[in-house]
């Protein structure tokens, strides 16, 4: 069984495929109570759009924090 990607992991991976394609663009919408949308896009068109819920926030922060 494959453990899930952090959302910092797919997002790496994400300018890891295009990172020579231009500069991203890069937003998110307000939380909510089931999470919030992560949209990431190069101007040519192709785009990361992903739902973080708050564990998974939580989680993703955690492992960036023991990253550091």
């Amino acid at each position: 069984m494959k453990i899930a990607a952090s959302i910092t992991e797919d997002i790496e991976e994400f300018i890891r495929l295009d990172h020579e394609h231009g500069q991203l663009l890069g937003d998110a919408t307000e939380p909510t109570l089931t999470g919030y949308r992560v949209n990431i896009a190069f101007p040519y068109g192709v785009t990361f759009v992903r739902h973080v819920t708050a564990g998974e926030a939580v989680v993703d922060l955690a492992r960036l924090a023991r990253r550091n």
